[in-house]
């Protein structure tokens, strides 16, 4: 899938609840209605909204911390999965027991407050996801408590309550675009892997415990439920590790298989066990009471059912695992880190790094860093001192001269990489996605690789961090055109609107874009104009330009010193190649080089605002 398939995404993970709740309905013997509900009507709403709660927590929690910090709150729902099971399907879920795994839960998140890298915010959702999950098991329990002995009943409560969450996943799912989250591949897989699938089969294993127990004594629930909680932990892990960023989709698509298929198996071990099919034919205590405390209404029978519901019983497990692979095998969308480097020491920059990399849409993609060393570090001092963040099997470390400022190395990078992203007949984003990872030709040559979806220009330190900080985590998306990480401000021919300052630079670069000169005093030259140099491309932004256009470029800006060019006005002393005031209005001219020079934004994007629709450009789909 393409990166802007977002809607095919969408449809594929909507038809997972749609199925599931024509199945759950196929299964129901009178139809839902919102009159005269009873406690226990009242109680599958609760468990519902609880389920809901959870999930849409969850992945408002990922959209402000990193993904270990909402991982973490998942990795110890097991310990609440397991702690349910364990007690026995006829008493009722004891308070002590919930409220330590309540404790464990909210000190394995509070610990991390003492990060300053995190959120408030983000950390109370991954907390309330929790304790949603929580309440929602202790009203599953009671429903089944209410239903002890009763399997027909039990199994009804289960699909009663799937069918309400279902019904209100439908409606989350629908508000997805405006509230902005079907962006968020973190979205997209969780209902796959934790919606309605385990609480319901763990209720329903609660219930029908002791059938297999008292069959052959082969089957541990309790066992059996840890295993599946560890596989879903072990995924999480795997997706959250820092490591596992760069991952091939394939290699984290061939684990959530895995899981999916076991989601598959518990929803068949559901309807039959080794064989045995749960009847749902009346009988009688003297055909079989597995209880021997009360009239049993069910009894166990080797008799398959009709094709039919066979079939039904299936769609909801096939569902899943299809609009799930759908999803998790979509390609994740590429970004590079092109870092223009000189004096900083390698620890200062690999701390610069990991923390851009907690950037909400940098962890969703695969990332490539490219460090440009224009100073006097080794490569091996500073493979060393980045070795955290930077890894040779696709990271680079390029060495250039010291001319051109940061400007110089940021074109030097475009041009390098130009020719290899132009589109080829066999792809439409040029290079494969494959080559997209792979630094190394079949003759072992080192091979050029396209531009990535989004590429960020970084210097070797974050320049306004209020401005720079709430744009990577809010504004930089997958449809991100441009997008400067510092102040916007108008320019009129090289005259700066917030401080006055005269770039004649800007001009070349204003006729370079234009085709035209700019006119003095005429407002409808006016541009967009940035600070810092530090901003975000796409690909296609990139390639609007010919290659020509960032030649000329370099060539302007890396000019030796006899060149004419120095004798513009430099506001950092005197103009050198390696200082060069035509740096100076390259790294105001970046939104007008990459065509996004509408004004309007410095006056909707003030220096502190990241909303999404005034602080960028978006790429045109």
């Amino acid at each position: 899938m393409g990166r802007h398939d977002t809607r095919m995404v969408l449809a594929i993970a909507l038809a997972v609840p749609v199925f599931r709740a024509a199945a759950a309905a196929a299964f129901l013997r009178r139809p839902v209605t919102l009159s005269a509900l009873a406690t226990s009507d009242k109680r599958k709403w609760a468990v519902a909204v609880c389920e809901v709660v959870r999930t849409f927590s969850q992945v408002a929690a990922s959209r402000l911390n990193p993904v270990w910090v909402w991982a973490s709150t998942d990795l110890f729902i097991p310990l609440l999965l397991l702690a349910f099971p364990a007690t026995p399907a006829t008493d009722a879920p004891r308070t002590t027991r919930l409220y330590a795994a309540v404790a464990v839960a909210s000190f394995a998140t509070a610990w991390t407050w003492c990060s300053d890298l995190l959120n408030a915010e983000g950390m109370f959702l991954a907390l309330v996801s929790v304790g949603a999950e929580t309440m929602g098991q202790w009203l599953a329990r009671q429903e089944l408590d209410e239903a002890s002995g009763r399997v027909d009943e039990a199994v009804e409560a289960v699909r009663d309550s799937s069918l309400r969450a279902a019904a209100l996943h439908v409606v989350m799912y629908l508000a997805l675009f405006p509230l902005d989250l079907h962006q968020y591949r973190a979205y997209s897989q969780g209902p796959a892997i934790a919606s309605s699938i385990i609480w319901p089969f763990l209720a329903l294993f609660a219930s029908v415990a002791f059938i297999v127990v008292e069959q052959d004594g082969k089957l541990d629930v309790l066992s059996s439920i840890a295993i599946y909680s560890a596989s879903n932990a072990v995924v999480l892990v795997l997706v959250a590790a820092p490591e596992w960023s760069n991952t091939a989709s394939r290699t984290v698509g061939g684990l959530l298989v895995v899981l999916y298929l076991a989601n598959v198996a518990y929803q068949l071990i559901s309807t039959r066990i080794e064989g045995i099919s749960l009847s749902l034919e009346p009988g009688s205590a003297a055909d079989y009471d597995p209880l021997a405390s009360s009239p049993a209404s069910k009894i166990l029978s080797t008799r398959l059912g009709p094709p039919s519901m066979r079939i039904m019983a299936l769609v909801p497990a096939l569902a899943y695992l299809s609009g799930a692979l759908c999803v998790a095998l979509a390609a994740s969308p590429t970004l590079d880190i092109v870092i223009a480097h000189h004096s900083r020491a390698p620890a200062s920059v690999a701390h610069h790094v990991a923390a851009v990399r907690l950037a909400p849409h940098v962890r969703k993609s695969r990332v490539r860093v490219y460090l440009y060393e224009k100073g006097d570090w080794t490569d091996q001092e500073l493979w060393r001192g980045l070795s955290g963040v930077l890894d040779p099997r696709w990271d680079e470390i390029v060495r250039l001269p010291n001319v051109g400022r940061e400007g110089g190395t940021y074109l030097e990078h475009v041009v390098r990489h130009y020719n290899a992203s132009l589109p080829s007949p066999s792809t439409r984003s040029g290079a494969s996605r494959s080559s997209w990872a792979t630094r190394v030709g079949r003759g072992g040559e080192a091979r050029v690789r396209p531009f990535a979806d989004t590429t960020l220009f970084l210097q070797d330190h974050l320049a306004w961090p209020g401005v720079a900080g709430p744009r990577l985590r809010h504004t930089l998306s997958s449809r991100t055109g441009f997008l400067s990480l510092g102040p916007y401000l108008s320019n009129l021919c090289g005259h700066d609107s917030e401080v006055g300052t005269e770039m004649g630079g800007i001009k070349d670069i204003f006729e370079t874009v234009k085709a035209r000169q700019c006119t003095e005093g005429n407002e409808d030259d006016r541009v967009l104009s940035t600070w810092f140099g530090q901003f975000a491309a796409s690909r296609a932004t990139l390639l609007k330009n010919g290659l020509e256009v960032y030649e000329r470029l370099v060539r302007m800006v890396e000019a030796p010193d006899d060149d004419p060019i120095h004798k513009q006005y430099n506001p950092s002393g005197p103009s050198t190649a390696s200082n060069p005031a035509f740096g100076h209005a390259l790294e105001r001219s970046w939104p007008l080089l990459l065509h996004c020079d509408d004004r309007r934004i410095a006056e909707t994007c003030r220096n502190g605002a990241w909303e999404p629709r005034d602080c960028q450009c978006f790429e045109e789909t």
